[in-house]
């Protein structure tokens, strides 16, 4: 049981070490060129006189006359190797800031896989209508990094330089769903249709964008691609977004327009936010078994640049005001930890998960909230929080109650103010009732809901009261509230069209209808 988790956080370990080139990177600086290494058919003059310098100007002489090979600060630019690589962030191509070796000058480090995403991160949360899977994602190569110092602290990343002074414009969280987004009255989604013929049976064939107006009551094939679109729809401003799984980011106007694909690797980073016509990645490589980095991806031009977040972040689940919810892991240690798996596990028993308020620019902590034990395995008693979304100044977690086995024996809601104060809402279920998951309006909690083994659902408030009970009417593949319409109407899913590459049949509902246990909702058609 003592590997189980750290073989969940660090899936791809296996991978080779090797070093990649990502696609569409911008051309190296001048200044990275003129810090290339003289060839070795200089002059004997001026090599006899370099020996003559003090160390610290002798150039460096490869011993069998080759090229050596690149340091970070001829990848990245100049720093000082002492005091900067601990906060340094990744550039243009470098995808993710991963594990190095224990040794001081960073020789000899070690390359660590970058992780798909941690099976013990806490999920954003996610509407319970089934979506189409997605195809799995070729393992990725590593990449070379020196080790970081052990004074890795979110404040001394923020002491660094940053790309701006401040952003751009207000800090918007993206879609809390991961099969739609909503904007307005328009519901945007994307589903894969696979080949049914012979020759190709199973096969990837194309992509369709459908777009919902849910005043006309239509669905409508928007956009057709070859390419397999792996996020959720992003809407920024009048423009929809999605990454791409063979490269490249779709940017797709939504009054309708010529598309364009900006330059983007799919696999290393997660988007977090969205300001101005700037959107904000965290590395899915993160804290505590790697070092997490950022990036600014400008929407206009594709152009990427680092953006300074704690190197101990492990993830970001939310935008609060002008601030981030920022959840980093707080140990004597430095991230990353040892692939000792011993000495690892020792180091996770003292780690705690660390909530605070962060300035978007920089990743500075402006608050401390709350923290949160690490989820590790304790005999009997293990505890996996999830996060559910915010509501005021209150944040709602799901806890998990597990066995040493991760077998799951009852969930509970808490809810956590920004002073710390938690409550637990008294709404613990056994797993007859399973899976609370938040029903939001933009971006704040309006309900909580669970179904049980008989098919009912339970509708709490946010202060844990039972304010409503609702079933499946009979004939329907689904009958789930997706989210609440700024109007108050409940945006529900209540099949799927087989026609239509399986793509979700939705419908409004009155919110009060849902609540008193009725059925009466207008369904959404497809459009020929």
């Amino acid at each position: 049981m003592a590997t189980k988790k750290k073989e969940l956080l660090e899936q791809e370990n296996t991978a080779p070490e090797t070093t990649v080139t990502v696609e569409n990177a911008p051309p190296p600086d001048e200044a990275q060129a003129d810090m290339a290494a003289p060839s070795d058919g200089g002059d004997l003059n001026e090599l006899l006189a370099s020996m003559d310098q003090p160390d610290e100007e002798a150039p460096t002489i490869e011993d069998d006359g080759s090229l050596p090979e690149l340091t970070e600060s001829e990848m990245f630019g100049e720093m000082d190797t002492d005091a900067t690589v601990a906060d340094a962030l990744p550039g243009d191509d470098d995808a993710a800031l991963t594990e190095g070796s224990d040794s001081d000058d960073g020789e000899g480090a070690s390359a660590v896989p970058a992780d798909d995403g941690a099976a013990d991160v806490p999920s954003e949360p996610v509407s319970g209508a089934a979506e189409d899977p997605e195809p799995p994602k070729p393992k990725r190569a590593t990449r070379r990094k020196k080790t970081a110092p052990a004074e890795s602290t979110a404040e001394s990343a923020a002491a660094e330089d940053s790309t701006e002074a401040a952003l751009p414009g207000e800090p918007h969280s993206l879609s809390a769903y991961s099969a739609c987004a909503v904007s307005g009255s328009s519901v945007y989604t994307a589903v894969s249709h696979f080949s049914s013929s012979e020759d190709s049976l199973g096969s990837f064939d194309h992509s369709t964008v459908y777009k919902t107006d849910l005043t006309t009551g239509q669905t409508y094939e928007m956009y057709r691609t070859d390419s397999i679109l792996t996020s959720a729809p992003l809407v920024i401003d009048d423009t929809l977004y999605f990454i791409c799984y063979d490269g490249g980011m779709l940017a797709l106007p939504t009054a309708g327009g010529e598309a364009r694909v900006l330059p983007f690797s799919y696999d290393d980073w997660e988007p977090v936010f969205y300001a101005g016509h700037y959107l904000y990645f965290r590395s899915l490589s993160a804290a505590p078994f790697c070092r997490t980095g950022g990036m600014r991806f400008d929407l206009q031009t594709g152009e990427t640049a680092p953006w300074n977040i704690p190197v101990e972040t492990k993830y970001i689940p939310d935008v609060v005001g002008d601030a981030l919810l920022l959840c980093r892991v707080v140990s004597d240690y430095p991230v990353p930890y040892p692939d000792d798996d011993e000495m690892s596990q020792a180091l996770l028993q003292n780690t705690t998960l660390e909530y605070t308020l962060a300035d978007p620019a920089t990743g500075a902590v402006r608050q401390t909230c709350f923290t949160l034990p690490y989820d590790i395995p304790q005999p009997g008693n293990l505890t996996v929080y999830t996060y559910l979304g915010k509501c005021g100044s209150d944040f709602y977690f799901r806890a998990d109650q597990c066995d040493d086995e991760y077998a799951l024996v009852s969930q509970s809601v808490l809810r956590i103010g920004t002073d710390g104060t938690r409550t637990d809402l008294g709404i613990t279920k056994t797993p007859d009732y399973l899976d609370y998951c938040a029903v939001l309006q933009g971006d704040e909690v309006r309900w909580l809901l669970t179904r049980g083994t008989d098919g009912i659902y339970l509708i709490y408030d946010t202060q844990g009261h039972e304010i409503g009970r609702n079933e499946r009417p009979a004939g329907l593949e689904a009958f789930f509230p997706l989210c609440m319409l700024d109007d108050g109407r409940l945006l529900m899913v209540v099949g799927y069209d087989w026609e239509h590459d399986s793509a979700a049949r939705y419908a409004v509902m009155d919110a009060d209808e849902f609540l008193n246990g009725g059925s009466a909702y207008r369904e959404m058609t497809f459009a020929e």
